[in-house]
């Protein structure tokens, strides 16, 4: 399913609007204030959440091919 972008952070920096990646289940959390990115798939949905130093993705990005590990490597490059 394709990202959107709801809210700058650090996570999402690189990754354009639209880009794909790749979920495998059915449940979904709600868009809310912690919802970095969302997707739509029969309806919108919280796809990458960060609150603080807790941060959190729907998807899979180690399966999600270059969208994925852009991801990973900005996590791994966020400050401690």
């Amino acid at each position: 399913n394709q990202l959107e972008p709801v809210a700058a952070h650090a996570l999402l920096e690189g990754v354009a609007a639209g880009e794909h990646v790749y979920f495998v289940h059915s449940y979904a959390a709600p868009v809310g204030a912690e919802t970095v990115a969302a997707a739509d798939y029969g309806g919108r949905f919280t796809a990458v959440a960060a609150q603080g130093n807790a941060m959190g993705a729907q998807f899979h990005p180690e399966r999600s091919g270059p969208v994925g590990a852009r991801i990973l490597a900005n996590f791994l490059a966020l400050p401690c």
